[in-house]
């Protein structure tokens, strides 16, 4: 019985061959490649499931959103091409957010914009401002055109004085000035902070502003934008890289290093390590006779 005691204490049971949960991803790109394998729509059984998933692809479209509003490249949303994304096709989703209004808001196209009048931006940041945000509707369009409207807010950067921005805007436009219409002008524009009237966006647009022009991005940043203070697309990558790593340790451990293992994969290891087990019992049992 002693031979056959020395040889099952060679036999150990089978694991899925993960290195210590050590996050494999460095990148975003990173990310994208292990999309349906290590995360996506797939099984929380052999990776990170569809719930913690739905973070990473928020993450990731904010990332390329922003390289490519940087850039003004919309074609490099295409780089999500491979994954369908909770709504549809991640590339479509992240095209739709560059040209709409509302959701540009949500990316680096009006800090650039901020930048642009602080003097860290070239005129590509204005440009995508008034396309994406500022005169996105064709009537807006026509009654100025992007030369112009880039023309006053270089004036403004200039000069570094951003108070005669508005008045300037609504002479180009012929707008009769109104009360109503130069508040509505200096909260989207706004020289200092009574402009804003109490509106949060706007007082964080200013404080970003500030922040840009003293030089002391750290310090006086607002907190909603401090990720944004430096390079906006690093801050978001490393987010993105950060978050995920999360997400990959915290799977790994609740399916025993199962992670990107494919559902045959874990199977024919369940099955080996059904079989070790009944070999070490059928050796026990040999033992005691």
């Amino acid at each position: 019985m002693g031979m056959v005691l020395a040889v099952m204490t060679m036999i150990s049971f089978q694991t899925f061959g993960a290195e210590g949960g050590k996050c494999p991803a460095t990148s975003p790109n990173d990310i994208v490649a292990a999309y349906g394998r290590d995360w996506g729509e797939i099984s929380a059984q052999r990776g990170i499931g569809h719930e913690d998933s739905a973070r990473i692809y928020a993450e990731l479209q904010d990332y390329v959103g922003c390289v490519a509003a940087e850039a003004n490249q919309p074609a490099i949303c295409d780089q999500l091409g491979s994954i369908p994304g909770p709504s549809g096709s991640m590339s479509k989703e992240c095209r739709a957010r560059l040209g709409d209004p509302d959701k540009a808001k949500s990316l680096p196209i009006q800090f650039n914009f901020v930048k642009f009048l602080a003097g860290r931006a070239d005129i590509r940041a204005c440009q995508e401002a008034y396309r994406n945000v500022y005169f996105d509707s064709a009537e807006d369009r026509k009654a100025m055109d992007e030369s112009s409207f880039c023309q006053l807010a270089q004036n403004a950067a200039q000069s570094n004085d951003l108070r005669p921005l508005c008045a300037n805007i609504l002479k180009k436009i012929g707008k009769r000035r109104s009360p109503s219409r130069e508040a509505a002008c200096r909260r989207s524009f706004p020289a200092q902070e009574k402009d804003c009237g109490g509106n949060e966006e706007c007082k964080a647009w200013l404080a970003y502003y500030k922040a840009l022009k003293s030089g002391r991005q750290s310090a006086d940043c607002p907190g909603s934008y401090a990720r944004l203070c430096g390079n906006p697309c690093s801050a978001l990558a490393e987010e993105a890289v950060r978050d995920y790593c999360k997400l990959y340790q915290k799977a790994w451990q609740r399916t025993n290093g199962a992670v990107g293992v494919s559902d045959d994969g874990i199977k024919q290891t369940q099955e080996l390590n059904r079989a070790i087990r009944r070999r070490k019992g059928s050796a026990s049992g040999s033992e005691e006779r």
